[in-house]
């Protein structure tokens, strides 16, 4: 008889999870599965196993017979969805084991049951983590490796979104799925680009298409016809989940028509995401020309235009790196006060760059544009003023209302009509994408100017101030335009009502009063008396009713403002929260409406209560007063403060160019005392070469001294010696002769005199007064004046420099 098979069933569970024989561990898996199911909550005891040994599970899923790793994958699953978030501890050990077997899986039970597992992680944790665990799966050799990570990463996203999931995980990946080799890579990487494109919109374009083929762009085009709206995820977090349960528990009872979903949720889910915060900031300041500074100042245009087209693709890209940008801005507006149009289109198209790509960082510059962009939409050629309506409006886009208000009726008043039609104009646009209604002080001013120019002599001025007026009072309301409508005069209003009628705008007072629905049951209450809950009353949604001047309770939610998609939108502008511009967020309603509402608010309302309320109404008016005033002062001294911070900087250049000179003025002092010095050397070298030179000629003086002693002894004894009628001899005459004369310096000379010796000795000789005189023709007598004359000539010069030395 065949022996019996051992019960396996009485061995421990952590001994049968690892036994060598695949049915016992099977068998182990599917017991911890119902564990799993059956628990009473996840602080059962069947979940501490895996808790504490994660090395269990990742040993189970990666069980060699594929029939137990399927029951293991199971119990995984099972496992999440019951364990609670203490499950999210094994992600690190049990991911990269799934990531690497159960997703490359032929059998169809056992992906499905890996791919679960990941989207339990996510929704217990997050979704980066685990997307970084599947990437390195996409650069493996097995292409149905790679296919079946990029299946996965699909389903992640189309599961969660991409306001779970971060898209430039996946968005940095497709490039090099579209290159690879296989075509079940290709499909299933077209695949994942058509959900990507699906939650970013036209962002995706932006990002992906400038790395692909053109064949690849066309593909994908085709494949984005498909797409309708953007998806709704099926899954989301388990923090959302919690989120959205604390706001249902928080509803009070008589709002029973509110929708139940988190609106933080909803927005994310409806709004695809702003390529921008994908994009890598790129750093554009050290690509700058070296000389950029000079090179827009080239007397050439054709050098000016060429530098700025030069740095404009440059400042071409989704997103800047956030730097200093000060010192570039404002060669910028030099540049466009620049005769040449073409220089002015090309700095304000840089200037839509520069601010496309820092978006709010850019609220600092606009100080110093915009008066140069005004100055310039005097220019009628459509490209300049299309370049400097985009400036202006990036200027507005990514600023707040104050630094556009000033300006923009400073310019209003110009002396050119062509400036104050286009300030007009650009005002217009901004306030009719205001959000919220400005404060009173602004619209004192714009209306005050508008009204003064509607006298003008143009046209078309009068028709922009009257759009200007017509644009204010569809803000203001009919109410608080009665004040200003009264300063003008009647045959100005046809026109002014044709503008107002015709006129959208997004602030209004006359919208912004909206009560909260009640039902037929909330209003059988109202005999009960006030009930006490814990949020606030939920208005009905309404675009105006965001920040209502006359809304008692302020609404939960208001119009979000749009979000960026696209470099030239003007409606997307980003507000600030908390904007102290606008006051229209925190005004209470007129004092003569209080009573009215009063008994509508709390009909119970004791009359001390009622005095109480109003008391505190008119103390917030005045608050509020007080407040606009300190809020003007403050744009003063702001202004005041940035007029110092540039007079410090001029002060500073200043101080920094005395500096240079100083330090240049100091180099050519030291050269010159260096020079002195040496010429001084000079002097007393020269006075020492005159002393030595008076020395030698008083030398030369004794020696001429006593060589004239020496010829009046000779010719006395020449004379004794012609009385005794001795006759000379040649050699003797030759003697006498040499004795008479200057010592020849040369060879030459002695030859001479030689010669001249000898012919004295064959002359006749006559006597004159007792005294023979020598032959007149002799040349030794000459030589020795010329030499002497040449040796005062030169001691002169010598006395001539040295005087000239003195001098200096």
């Amino acid at each position: 008889m065949e022996e019996e098979e051992p019960d396996y069933s009485k061995l421990p569970l952590e001994e049968r999870l690892v036994h060598k024989i695949w049915k016992v561990r099977r068998e182990a898996y599917q017991e911890l599965d119902s564990n799993f199911q059956n628990s009473a909550s996840e602080d059962t005891a069947c979940f501490k196993l895996w808790l504490r040994s994660p090395e269990l599970i990742r040993k189970a899923i990666t069980d060699s017979n594929v029939v137990s790793e399927e029951a293991a994958l199971s119990a995984l699953v099972s496992f999440l969805q019951y364990g609670g978030d203490h499950t999210i501890r094994t992600l690190n050990t049990v991911v990269p084991a799934i990531c690497e077997k159960g997703l490359s899986s032929s059998r169809p039970v056992t992906k499905k049951m890996s791919v679960d597992a990941l989207l339990w992680y996510i929704e217990l944790g997050s979704a980066a983590p685990v997307i970084e665990f599947i990437i390195p799966s996409l650069s493996a050799q097995s292409p149905r490796v790679v296919a079946s990570a990029t299946a996965t990463i699909n389903e992640i996203y189309q599961a969660f979104g991409c306001s779970v999931c971060p898209p430039k995980l996946a968005l940095d990946q497709l490039p090099a799925l579209f290159g690879h080799a296989d075509r079940k890579v290709r499909e299933e990487a077209l695949h994942l680009s058509v959900t990507l494109r699906s939650y970013l919109g036209e962002g995706f374009d932006a990002l992906i298409f400038p790395s692909l083929k053109p064949i690849q762009q066309k593909d994908l085009t085709k494949a984005f016809i498909r797409i309708d709206g953007v998806p709704r995820p099926t899954r989301i977090l388990k923090s959302q989940q919690s989120r959205q349960l604390d706001r249902q528990e928080d509803i009070p009872v008589e709002v029973e028509d509110v929708d139940m979903v988190d609106p933080d949720i909803e927005s994310e889910q409806l709004e695809p995401e702003d390529p921008f915060n994908l994009a890598e900031p790129v750093d554009v300041l050290p690509k700058l020309p070296s000389n950029f500074s000079q090179r827009v100042q080239d007397p050439k245009w054709k050098e000016r235009v060429a530098v700025l087209e030069e740095v404009q693709k440059h400042f071409d890209v989704m997103r800047i790196k956030n730097q200093d940008f000060a010192e570039f801005i404002r060669v910028i507006a030099k540049c466009l006060g620049d005769a040449n149009l073409q220089v002015v289109t090309l700095s304000a198209q840089t200037i839509v760059e520069l601010a496309n790509g820092i978006r709010d960082e850019f609220e600092r510059y606009v100080s110093v544009v915009i008066g140069p962009l005004l100055e310039k939409s005097k220019e009628k050629k459509k490209s300049v003023a299309d370049a400097v309506n985009s400036a202006l409006d990036s200027c507005f886009r990514y600023s707040s209302f104050g630094e556009i208000y000033e300006p923009c009726v400073q310019f209003m008043s110009h002396k050119i009509p062509q400036i104050r039609i286009e300030a007009c104009r650009f005002l217009v646009r901004c306030l009719k994408e205001l959000p919220r209604v400005p404060s009173k002080v602004y619209g004192d001013a714009i209306m005050m100017v508008a009204i003064k120019h509607l006298d003008d002599s143009q046209v078309e001025v009068r028709t922009a101030m009257s759009e200007v007026i017509a644009t204010m009072m569809k803000i203001l309301g009919e109410r608080a335009s009665k004040q200003y409508v009264t300063k003008i005069d009647h045959r100005h209003m046809n026109k002014i009502n044709d503008l107002y009628s015709r006129a959208e705008v997004k602030a209004s007072r006359s919208s912004a009063v909206s009560q909260p629905k009640r039902s037929s049951s909330n209003n059988a209450r109202r005999s009960l008396g006030p009930r006490p809950s814990l949020r606030k009353p939920v208005e009905a949604p309404s675009r105006h009713s965001f920040g209502s001047p006359n809304s008692m309770i302020p609404s939960k939610r208001g119009a979000s403002p749009l979000k960026v998609h696209s470099k030239m939108n003007l409606a997307s502008r980003s507000m600030r929260s908390g904007d102290e511009l606008f006051s229209g967020n925190v005004k209470a309603p007129a004092p003569n409406m209080a009573p009215n509402m009063a008994p509508n608010m709390a009909p119970n309302m004791k009359s001390t209560e009622r005095k109480e309320l109003e008391s505190l109404r008119a103390e917030k008016l005045n608050w509020q007063k007080e407040r606009e005033q300190l809020e003007v002062s403050l744009k003063q001294q702001i202004a005041m403060n940035e007029k110092n911070v540039e007079k410090l900087e001029e002060l500073t250049s200043t101080v920094d160019d005395y500096k240079s000179r100083y330090a240049s003025v100091s180099v050519a002092s030291k050269s010159k005392d260096t020079q002195l010095r040496r010429l001084q050397g000079d002097l007393e070298a020269a006075k020492g070469k005159i002393i030595s030179l008076e020395k030698a000629r008083q030398m030369q003086e004794q020696m001429q001294q006593q060589q004239q002693l020496q010829e009046s002894l000779k010719t006395q004894d020449f004379q004794g010696s012609q009385k005794s009628s001795d006759p000379v001899e040649p050699a003797e005459l030759n003697r006498r002769i040499s004795g008479l004369s200057l010592q020849p310096s040369t060879e030459k000379e002695k030859e001479n005199l030689y010669r001249s010796a000898n012919k004295t000795q064959t002359t006749t000789s006559s006597l004159a007064s007792g005294l023979y005189e020598l032959d007149s023709n002799d040349d030794s007598w000459k030589r020795a004046a010329e030499v002497t004359n040449q040796l005062k000539a030169r001691i002169e010069q010598m006395k001539a420099r040295t005087r000239t030395l003195s001098q200096m």
